[in-house]
């Protein structure tokens, strides 16, 4: 018991030392909040991060997938395989071929460290350069823009309803099958296996505005809270992180037995 306090403690110290860290980075044009609960579960087997580099800013969630401990593996070992990398080279003037190999880094490095391939995570990666938004995302992660009272959806996520969203709109598949398929949330890809596919990747890059929020989630945070209900924290206009834990403390009170593990960063752009 004595070692859990001791590294609940130097964790709970590091994310305070981090987020004052990234605000002074930042010269206070992005203010960074987040928060976390486990729900229902008995491990938290998310993992969030962010990094600076130069002018730009990088922000990781992962939603691990995996039993025991294994899904906290693999989330931990994508989110720390992005900061490595990002502290490092930032996303250049390249952010398409940063997040090409931290994907396949980030798959890689579950591989080598979960070698019976029964464990991944859904990863998703926001870069901010320039006022512009640059994402990219494996999985099931959703990225979102909160402008003007409105939350704006930019993700899609890789689950088998929005791939038959997709094929249908490109005429591949019929009307009949593309209904069969709503409301499947079962994953086509993530991180940590060897048959790791393309990404969700922007198409181009979002221009920001001031008082925009970027928001960043797990399908915890999602699944159980509306879109109308995130709205009503974020328009709120408090600080990054008191409308983080604003999101976390609906969510609990709820006290759904069905809640996942539920993890939100927001990123408020109080100058560009």
């Amino acid at each position: 018991m004595p070692s859990i306090i001791f590294w609940a403690c130097a964790l709970a110290a590091t994310v305070i030392l981090r987020l004052a860290v990234g605000r002074v980075s930042t010269r206070q044009a992005l203010e960074i909040g987040m928060d976390y609960t486990l729900g229902g579960r008995e491990i938290y087997a998310d993992a969030y991060d962010w990094a600076h580099y130069e002018s730009q800013s990088m922000y990781v969630i992962a939603n691990g997938i995996g039993r025991s401990r294994k899904g906290e593996i693999a989330a931990k070992a994508a989110a720390d395989t992005f900061v490595r990398l990002f502290e490092a080279t930032g996303a250049t003037d390249n952010p398409s071929y940063f997040f090409q190999t931290a994907f396949h880094a980030a798959n890689a490095a579950i591989l080598q460290r979960i070698v019976d391939s029964t464990a991944g995570a859904s990863v998703l990666c926001a870069v901010i350069d320039a006022g512009k938004l640059y994402y990219a995302l494996a999985g099931n992660c959703k990225i979102c823009v909160y402008r003007h009272g409105d939350l704006i959806p930019l993700s899609e996520g890789q689950t088998l309803e929005a791939y038959a969203k997709q094929v249908f709109r490109q005429g591949r598949i019929t009307r009949k099958d593309a209904l069969a398929a709503l409301n499947d949330k079962r994953l086509y890809n993530f991180v940590g296996h060897d048959g790791f596919k393309d990404l969700e990747l922007f198409d181009i890059p979002v221009s920001l505005k001031k008082g925009d929020i970027v928001v960043l989630m797990t399908d915890g945070v999602y699944d159980f809270c509306t879109p109308n209900q995130l709205e009503g924290i974020l328009k709120s206009n408090r600080s990054s992180q008191n409308m983080a834990s604003a999101v976390i403390e609906k969510l609990e009170q709820e006290n759904n037995p069905e809640q996942d593990n539920a993890t939100v960063v927001l990123v408020k752009i109080n100058q560009l």
